[in-house]
């Protein structure tokens, strides 16, 4: 099966800018481990435009999907828990509802991958350690300086054939190297 990373689209140039996210939620905990200390619902301002444009999956400052978007996602890991997101611009009267996959976070980063800026953790292409995977279709790696979500290929068709906006998709190299 094939992996990907996936990355905002930066094409999408209005996209809401959360004014209190990290004060409302510490992005530490937004995992399947850390479920029970996200709130189940919270408001966020967003910074006031006219032109604020609501696509259905935000990458950052972690992945946030509209309701069509979960929908997809639940028929590829119905256990996966969510919680509530609402992006509030009470300027302009404007508000979207989104979901925060609490995803689990996988140990499969491979020693192959590559790094753009080792101090930061920023990759140049991400290699993958096929046996901790399994078979999950949206994750966390495990990586101590960037957040970095996965999703299988097959969920990423279905995602695109409904026609989702807001992300790109950067193949994962899988290392083959037998386990041990």
């Amino acid at each position: 099966m094939r992996y990907f990373v996936l990355k905002q689209d930066d094409r999408i140039t209005d996209m809401p800018y959360a004014i209190d996210f990290f004060e409302k939620i510490d992005v530490r905990s937004v995992s399947a481990a850390g479920a029970g200390a996200v709130p189940t619902r919270t408001l966020i301002n967003i910074r006031p435009s006219g032109f604020t444009v609501f696509p259905d999956v935000l990458c950052s400052p972690v992945l946030l999907v509209t309701d069509e978007a979960k929908d997809v996602i639940q028929a590829f890991d119905e256990y996966l828990v969510y919680r509530e997101v609402v992006y509030l611009d009470a300027k302009n009267e404007s508000l979207q509802l989104y979901f925060m996959p609490m995803m689990e976070i996988v140990d499969c980063l491979s020693e192959k991958s590559e790094y753009v800026n080792v101090s930061r953790g920023a990759f140049s292409k991400v290699v993958l350690k096929r046996a901790p995977i399994r078979d999950k279709a949206l994750f966390l790696v495990k990586n101590n300086t960037q957040r970095v979500c996965i999703m299988r290929l097959d969920l990423a068709e279905s995602l695109l054939g409904r026609d989702c906006k807001g992300f790109t998709l950067e193949e994962a190299g899988m290392d083959s190297d037998p386990v041990s």
